[in-house]
């Protein structure tokens, strides 16, 4: 198996998962360590992203996430959010 290089291999090695699971040419095991594998990833992902925006480092760039249709970093926005105040 290749490496997979981007946020978009991995959404394709998940479907591709999907479509052997229902193909039946593997096994609700195997599908399943796959899916705490990509879950994993992107809870990586997004602990990185959370860890940029609380430091500040809003425009490091994450490479996983440049896509690889474009080229260009997949972006979003990052909004403050303040905690409720005592009542």
């Amino acid at each position: 198996m290749a490496k997979i290089k981007n946020i978009e291999e991995l959404r394709d090695h998940a479907l591709d998962t999907i479509e052997k699971l229902r193909d039946g040419s593997i096994d609700t095991a195997e599908a399943g360590v796959t899916g705490k594998l990509v879950e994993g990833v992107i809870s990586t992902l997004k602990t990185q992203m959370e860890y940029n925006r609380m430091t500040g480092e809003q425009e490091t760039a994450i490479p996983f996430l440049k896509s690889h249709s474009t080229g260009k970093m997949i972006e979003g926005k990052v909004e403050q959010k303040a905690l409720p105040g005592k009542k």
